[in-house]
């Protein structure tokens, strides 16, 4: 059932446990717009086994064919539905080392990942036969404060072992979490034609410079290497398809219509995340 959010009275979550089942049509045509960003973490294990790769799988399409599944019931019922379905996407999508500059024109690839993403886009896209918009939203490595990938990463920082994953010379396609929650509200507005957007900065940066700028706003040294062997040794196949994958992805759709990144390079974003009024005070 929706759940009202106090705080933005323009916004209500829809609470469904079960997957399998249709959500509730009558309330489906309250909405303006569904925004779909269900799906487990894929970087809450450090190892992916077969039971973790299915609910990384599973929960994402699961999720997305109830929501279509749920228009497209509303719609033959004869009920107004959303003419907005905005639905989370990854640069996964385009493989572990695709090479060069990657738009949303680019192929997608070969890797877990990029299946994954394949057909949870291809299951968001078959709303469109309920003449829903739909937006995919791919995105980047997320950077805020509190958790994901940054507080993994500051961990070796903390013992004088901050470094790097890998040889160094992989692209790191980032985001910061605010510019990310700027794109959906940008998608939102209505200011977006269907179809994939990058949600990356349009500075990504390699693995070097990013361990280099991680250590520069922590004050701490970045001098060690986590040679590949060992990466794979310790994390499996997720470090192909995460910390050792090169992806140099640009927003141009974003871009070409004139969406403004607040955080547009790496050393800005970590400022405001671990220096939030030193920052401010600079702006």
């Amino acid at each position: 059932m929706p759940k009202r959010n106090t705080k933005n009275s323009g916004l209500s979550y829809l609470i469904s446990p079960d997957a399998s089942l249709l959500l509730p049509l009558k309330q489906i045509t309250a909405f303006d717009a569904i925004i779909n960003l269900a799906g487990y973490n894929i970087g809450k294990d450090f190892f992916w086994n077969r039971t973790i790769k299915r609910k990384i799988l599973e929960s994402r399409i699961q999720r997305t064919k109830q929501i279509v599944t749920s228009l497209l019931a509303a719609k033959k019922q004869g009920l107004a539905i959303p003419a907005l379905l905005i639905n989370a996407s990854a640069v996964g999508y385009y493989g572990i080392n695709p090479g060069g500059i990657i738009t949303e024109d680019s192929s997608s690839g070969s890797g877990f990942l990029a299946k994954v993403c394949r057909r949870w886009e291809e299951s968001a896209d078959q709303a469109a036969e309920a003449n829903v918009t739909v937006i995919r939203l791919r995105f980047g490595i997320v950077l805020g404060n509190g958790g994901g990938v940054l507080k993994k990463m500051t961990i070796p920082f903390s013992f004088g072992m901050g470094g790097i994953l890998g040889n160094g010379d992989n692209w790191v396609s980032w985001i910061h979490r605010d510019d990310l929650i700027a794109s959906i509200l940008f998608a939102l507005s209505g200011q977006l034609a269907g179809g994939p957007y990058n949600v990356t900065a349009p500075n990504p940066v390699s693995m070097q410079d990013f361990g280099k700028a991680l250590g520069a706003v922590l004050h701490k040294k970045c001098w060690t290497k986590m040679p590949p062997a060992v990466a794979h040794l310790i994390f499996g196949e997720m470090a192909d398809e995460i910390l050792l994958c090169s992806q140099r992805a640009i927003p141009q759709g974003l871009t070409s219509q004139n969406f403004t990144f607040r955080y547009p390079t790496l050393p800005e974003a970590l400022h405001q995340i671990y220096n939030p009024k030193k920052h401010h005070d600079t702006k």
